[in-house]
């Protein structure tokens, strides 16, 4: 007998599958993340799981764990982007997170926020601008004020300290600078140096000592000529006087000698507040104030009791002009920064290094509240931040997200809270990432079979008569039982109810046959196999050996007949082969099935004829063209382009052409 090709070979289910047999066919239970009629899909490819990601092998599925920083079906984002964190935070990967490491000074989920800023108003005097630097601050003065708070000067009045102008000088307020109006006979930077020495020779007779001093008393011969060195400067006048000599200064200009522009009052910034009056004294001003305000600019108000009312924080008052309070007062005390914060003094200020988790001016917030982490995540406290821990199957940032909400999984399917992901368990019968895949449709069994759920798959239990994974098979064809034999279908089977003469499994055997009129015994006639079939004698019986693709007990069966109706087009005809069939196609036709026609519209071109031969095609071209597909024009094709206008008539020519025009035209074309 032909032993009909077991479909289960060792190969056949791949990557470890199972080979399950079936009535005429075979399935394969796969191992898990691998899928394909025969398990040959390997759903952990390399490339699958991005970034480093490992891949989990799951029933007809899989899923990807994640290195920290990365999400994603396929862990394709990565959370810590280069504008991730801002003002020069550091990004720092997470399990399906991320968090910021902020520089000093900065806060918030990507280091938006300035935690602290000590650029308070008016911090920076006389117009300074404040610049803003980790745990401190800078002030850059406008022209002529300097100090930490450009608290300092005006116009260079501040380099006008006592004695600064040396014998007898006048110190004068210059534009960040100064200079000094000498008394005459002195001269330099700060008067240092005397023109002349009165007192050489030494005037004192018998032994006297002759003694230096600011009020000089000379001749009148020796003042006459001071205005000869031209001494005022600037275009100044120099007055003759006895015994000296005096300047009328240009506009602008002032000072003994017209040396000096004329500076800017210490007044014009309006230094003093809330309506006090301001006075120039030398190189400083005062502020007279209104009442119930005191302080150098007049800045406080409701001037205390005594001065060290004044001083709040225990505070230590030090005396000040007009016995006005000025503490240096300790900002630090021991609940300013709370749970459990730092207080670090500044000028003037303070500032408070936060324990992880806490924040704000006085370290008063906690940003581990008993809620931010929902869902029974942990809170972790960070540096100026916090991150979650969140159970299986939450994600977010406060763990908000829960992968296993009410429609995660469909069709009844169970959700299974994984570390960063879930998985669902479907019913069976169902399949599919979220069990969105019913396996039992109305149309997976055929011929009225029912479908039965079973672990992500199906099985079809068939009518009598029907087979296959589908119920697709009929076991009862029209050709079955021969000899007006009557199919009855059986559960997976069938059998032959035979009329009378006739037997066997298909109603094939009939009665001994006469052969010249005697009864003949030999079961082997000439047409018992069929098909091919080769027939040998046993005691009593007989069996056949058939060619293959055939079988049953006279090779009547067409175990698989690849020469469906039709599948040789264009009347081609179909030859089976084992396990194959090839088709012999008409002159004209070629391909796998006959499907190409090599006479294609417009294959032979200019008119040709396109002649169909075996696997080939030539074309009969029109006078005047040549070619495979008459392509090229060998005379007169110049009037394939219709050149001739307005009706004319074109006249081939060798490698030319003419125009017969119509009347009233003419020209070469026509076209006059």
């Amino acid at each position: 007998h032909f032993n009909f090709a077991d479909l289960c070979q060792p190969t056949t289910c791949q990557n470890g599958g199972t080979c399950n047999r079936l009535p005429l066919n075979y399935s394969c239970s796969c191992l898990p993340g691998y899928s394909g009629r025969n398990c040959e899909t390997d759903l952990c490819l390399n490339t699958t799981c991005q970034n480093g990601g490992t891949c989990n092998r799951l029933p007809l599925n899989y899923s990807c764990s994640c290195l920290p920083g990365y999400i994603g079906r396929n862990c394709e984002t990565d959370l810590c982007q280069p504008t991730t964190c801002q003002n020069g935070g550091t990004c720092n990967r997470l399990p399906m997170n991320y968090n910021c490491s902020c520089l000093p000074g900065y806060s918030g989920r990507n280091c938006e926020t300035g935690v602290y800023n000590l650029c308070q108003p008016a911090i920076c005097q006389n117009g300074g601008t404040c610049n803003r630097l980790p745990l401190n601050y800078s002030c850059s003065c406008l022209p002529g004020y300097s100090g930490r708070n450009c608290e300092t000067g005006v116009y260079g009045c501040y380099l006008c300290q006592p004695l600064v102008c040396q014998n007898g000088g006048t110190c004068n307020k210059l534009p960040l600078n100064y200079n000094c109006s000498c008394l005459p006979g002195y001269s330099g930077r700060n008067c240092e140096t005397g023109m002349y020495d009165v007192c050489s020779p030494n005037p004192c007779v018998n032994g006297g000592n002759c003694k230096r001093s600011r009020r000089l008393m000379l001749s009148d011969k020796f003042f006459a000529d001071l205005c000869g060195s031209f001494p005022c400067q600037n275009n100044g006048t120099c007055n003759k006087l006895p015994q000296n000599y005096s300047c009328s200064c240009s506009p602008s200009f002032t000072g003994a000698n017209c040396e000096s522009v004329d500076g800017t009052s210490l007044c014009t910034s309006s230094p003093c507040a809330n309506g006090g009056v301001c006075t120039e004294s030398g190189c400083h001003f005062h502020c007279t104030c209104q009442p119930n305000f005191s302080g150098s600019n007049c800045e406080i108000s409701r001037l205390p009791n005594t001065a060290t009312q004044g001083c709040i924080h225990f505070g230590i008052c030090i005396f000040h002009f007009l016995k006005c309070p000025q503490c240096n007062c300790n900002l630090c005390q021991p609940t300013t920064c709370l749970n459990g914060g730092t207080c670090n003094r500044l000028p003037l200020n303070y500032s408070c290094s936060c324990l992880p988790g806490y924040s704000g001016r006085n370290c008063e917030t906690d940003l581990c509240l008993p809620t931010i982490c929902q869902n029974g995540g942990t809170c972790n406290r960070l540096p100026l931040n916090y991150n979650c821990f969140c159970l299986p199957g939450y994600s977010g940032r406060n763990c908000e997200t829960d992968l296993c909400h009410p429609t995660t999984c469909q069709n009844g399917g169970t959700c299974n809270r994984l570390a960063l992901d879930y998985s669902c368990s479907c019913l069976p019968g169902y399949s599919g990432r979220n069990c969105e895949t019913d396996l039992c449709l109305p149309s997976t069994c055929q011929n009225g079979g029912t479908c039965n759920r079973l672990p992500l798959n199906y099985k079809c239990s068939c009518l009598p008569g029907f087979s296959g994974r589908n119920c697709e098979t009929d076991l009862c064809p029209p050709t079955i039982c021969q000899n007006g034999g009557t199919c009855n279908r059986l559960p997976l089977n069938f059998n032959c109810s035979c009329l009378p003469g006739f037997s066997g499994r298909n109603c094939e055997t009939g009665l001994p046959t006469l052969i010249n009129n005697v009864p003949s015994t030999d079961l082997c006639l000439s047409t018992i196999c069929q098909n091919g079939g080769t027939c040998n004698r046993l005691p009593l019986d007989y069996s056949c050996s058939c060619l293959p693709g055939y079988s049953g007990r006279n090779c009547e069966t067409d175990v698989y007949n690849l020469c469906q109706p039709a599948i040789c087009q264009n009347g081609g005809t179909c030859y089976r082969l084992p396990l194959d069939y090839s088709c012999s196609c008409l002159p004209g036709y070629s391909g796998r099935n006959c499907e190409t026609d090599l006479c294609q519209p417009l294959v032979c071109q200019n008119g040709g004829t396109c002649n169909k031969l075996p696997l080939n095609y030539n074309c009969s071209c029109l006078p005047g063209y040549s070619g495979r597909n008459c392509e090229t024009g060998m005379y007169g094709y110049l009037c394939g382009s219709f050149p001739c206008q307005n009706n004319g008539t074109c006249n081939k020519l060798p490698q030319n052409y003419s125009c017969s025009c119509s009347p009233s035209f003419t020209g070469a074309n026509c076209e006059s």
